[in-house]
């Protein structure tokens, strides 16, 4: 697909998914009309990156199941926050640089609280604390994955603990663990260690190098 001409195919209704590679920030509206979409992947690699409305442009994509953003500016203003409920992803995964809005990206995971399972957040320049992370596994209480960023998020027995208080009322089992990745290889170290003194080490599966967004 010559996805430089976007807004010259037609709806294709049968279309489930559809990746985007450096378009023009004028043929991103155009996704639109392919209002059956279960997968978009949005991917910018140029020196100065989209800034993209996520909530607006993907209000229309009602069986919209899996997003994947790397290299945009996610940005959401007054009139789009009605927007936010009206997604149902399962899984979302944003790769980003220093660009991007902890608070707007927070905002967009959180909302995705009913539905959300699988979860990839990174951005170089984000530090993310221990409050976002038990803010977003109390709200997503269908999260079964979560790769954390590469900044941020330290372990001690205290946190862990909180962590497996959380999940277990989440409904997380032995047999089907939270899978946590963590691609510090420090982090990975001390997640393990102190997840071997909590009371349930086996609830949480933490993984070094979890593969990268599919």
């Amino acid at each position: 697909m010559n996805i430089k001409m976007l807004h010259e195919l037609p709806e294709l209704p049968l279309l489930e998914k559809l990746k985007i590679l450096n378009i023009p920030i004028e043929n991103y509206y155009h996704i639109h009309k392919f209002k059956n979409l279960v997968k978009l992947e949005i991917r910018c690699w140029s020196l100065t990156k989209h800034v993209i409305d996520v909530f607006a442009l993907c209000a229309p994509l009602k069986k919209l199941q899996i997003l994947a953003l790397q290299g945009v500016r996610i940005i959401a203003s007054e009139e789009t926050k009605i927007h936010l409920p009206v997604l149902q992803l399962k899984k979302l995964s944003i790769i980003c640089a220093q660009f991007n809005s902890h608070a707007e990206v927070q905002r967009l995971i959180l909302s995705q609280g009913k539905s959300l399972e699988s979860l990839l957040y990174d951005c170089e320049l984000v530090t993310y604390r221990n409050e976002d992370f038990l803010e977003v596994i109390r709200t997503c209480r269908n999260l079964r994955f979560f790769e954390l960023p590469s900044r941020g998020v330290v372990f001690d027995l205290e946190f862990v603990e909180e962590i497996v208080d959380i999940l277990r009322q989440n409904g997380v089992t032995q047999d089907n663990p939270f899978l946590l990745g963590a691609s510090n290889y420090h982090r990975y170290t001390e997640l393990e260690k102190w997840l071997k003194c909590s009371t349930s080490p086996k609830l949480i599966k933490p993984d070094c190098f979890p593969s990268r967004y599919n």
